[in-house]
């Protein structure tokens, strides 16, 4: 059995030297999830263990189950999931659903994407034509020359045909199947959900073939009238391949590991949000990436870029900084100020999770301003998003004016 050390999001917990052995100091340290303060006599000889904006319940090494609480309520934390993963539809965390702890949401949206494959797979699988290629004893699509002329010379009875293949072995399906397989592997403690989670494999099996696929493979895909669909179904594909823990071998019935990362969801939740909500006339760049040096192929990552929708002009960079500073660090404003520049556009934007951070406005070089806004992930999302909007619209005003 596992064990579990509980700590709380930025915050340092303190534990025994005698409680944790030297290889699993070393797998927290090699992870890059946690920073790990040794033992000496000013900490009266205790680890010192702070997530580095990680959340969830992390396996570490063999034995040992790190649990990092968030700093936010847990239904603030899921309703920014819905709109980063664009699962507003499914209606995940409303009504009288009570929200308490990860392993509640998480198997609540592996019931819910089982429930839509079962779902799915009654009124039939989206099936897409295939190009195949066979040796067949009838005519089947076009003949291939070439190939039946071998058979006919070698005395095989065969005939070499080109045909396409009406299948649902498609790779919009097989992203389904990989993730229920996934899913089927870890310890579920509800019996309704791994009872759902089995039909809908069994809905699939045999139809669609296992295939590995990432979180990677389930965005940028096309959806049309006949397959609109899968595109929620495929967000909590993606949402499960990218947050659930690698390597949990099948039968680990201790703990089912779930991993967030903070800074990351931070700026998928803004982006999205933005997109979603953008001011009138103007337009959003999520992950924008610009190349400064064709010889030195130097390039810069932006998180949001706003442009006018006309133009597609950029005219502010936004940069999601998962940080609990009252004020910006130099680092910050430097790198917000060198894409600034180099993207030729006037206004800087730092945006912060919480409201500790004090306001902060200069101007850099000639005519670049840099300022800061919140987006308060501890308030309602609803009203942490119109606040922060109406804060964007005054900046973006005033920089006009």
């Amino acid at each position: 059995m596992r064990r579990i050390i509980d700590i709380h999001e930025e915050e340092v917990g303190r534990f025994p030297r005698a409680m944790l052995v030297d290889a699993e100091v070393a797998a927290l340290n090699s992870s890059g999830k946690f920073d790990v303060d040794p033992p000496s006599p000013f900490n009266g000889y205790t680890y010192g263990i702070r997530s580095r904006g990680w959340i969830g319940q992390i396996p570490v090494g063999d034995k040992l189950f790190v649990r990092v609480s968030p700093k936010v309520p847990v239904g603030n934390l899921f309703r920014m999931l819905e709109i980063a993963y664009n699962l507003q539809s499914f209606r995940l965390f409303t009504g009288d659903i009570q929200v308490e702890s990860l392993e509640d949401v998480y198997e609540r949206i592996v019931s819910i994407l089982a429930r839509r494959v079962l779902d799915r797979a009654r009124k039939g699988l989206y099936r897409n034509y295939i190009g195949e290629a066979d040796e067949l004893s009838y005519l089947r699509g076009r003949i291939e020359p070439f190939g039946t002329a071998l058979n006919s010379i070698r005395g095989i009875p065969r005939i070499r045909c080109s045909y396409e293949e009406h299948s649902a072995d498609i790779d919009d399906n097989r992203i389904l199947m990989w993730t229920l397989n996934k899913v089927q592997q870890q310890a579920l403690r509800q019996e309704r959900v791994r009872i759902e989670l089995d039909r809908a494999r069994r809905a699939l099996n045999g139809t669609v073939t296992l295939k590995q696929n990432t979180a990677k493979d389930c965005v940028n895909r096309l959806y049309h009238r006949l397959n609109y669909d899968y595109a929620p179904m495929h967000g909590l594909c993606r949402f499960i391949l990218e947050q659930t823990g690698p390597h949990i071998e099948r039968g680990d019935q201790s703990f089912i590991p779930f991993e967030l990362n903070m800074p990351q969801l931070f700026e998928t939740f803004v982006a999205e949000w933005l997109r979603i909500n953008s001011p009138p006339g103007l337009s959003i760049r999520c992950q924008h990436k610009a190349r400064l040096d064709s010889n030195l192929d130097m390039k810069i990552h932006v998180d949001i870029l706003l442009c006018e929708d006309h133009s597609r002009r950029p005219i502010a960079v936004l940069d999601t900084k998962y940080k609990a500073n009252v004020q910006p660090s130099d680092a910050d404003i430097y790198q917000i100020a060198f894409y600034a520049r180099e993207l030729h556009v006037a206004r800087a934007i730092l945006v912060y999770p919480s409201m500790t951070a004090n306001s902060f406005r200069m101007v850099h070089g000639k005519n670049i301003i840099i300022e800061n806004l919140v987006f308060d992930i501890g308030a309602a999302p609803d009203v942490a998003g119109a606040n922060f909007l109406e804060a964007l619209n005054t900046s973006l005003a005033r920089q006009i004016t």
